[in-house]
């Protein structure tokens, strides 16, 4: 299976209440076999217009745990509480997946 990744360049906004998001994270990854792979705060800007002061990347085993996470009550209520606190840009990605593998 493919592994699938969410992505997030954040602005933070309110540290306080984005700190709030980020407590109640870690058990909810968990439950749909979700990991952080990436929390760079001080990320080194190449290219672009946007300025994020983060960037995350999580990792989940297929398109379906990812879907799974992000429709979760619970996802759903904290992802308030991050929509607030943060300008987000955020992607979904598939991982790449060598030809013959």
């Amino acid at each position: 299976m493919t592994k699938v990744y969410a992505v997030a360049a954040l602005k933070i906004k309110d540290e306080s209440l984005y700190r709030t998001y980020q407590a109640q994270v870690p058990a909810l990854l968990s439950r749909h076999g979700g990991k952080v792979l990436i929390a760079d705060e001080a990320p080194s800007k190449r290219e672009g217009n946007f300025k994020a002061d983060k960037i995350v990347v999580l990792e989940f085993p297929n398109e379906a745990a990812a879907q799974a996470y992000l429709s979760d009550p619970d996802y759903q209520r904290i992802a308030e509480i991050r929509k607030t606190s943060t300008i987000a840009e955020t992607w979904s990605v598939k991982g790449f997946v060598a030809s013959g593998s």
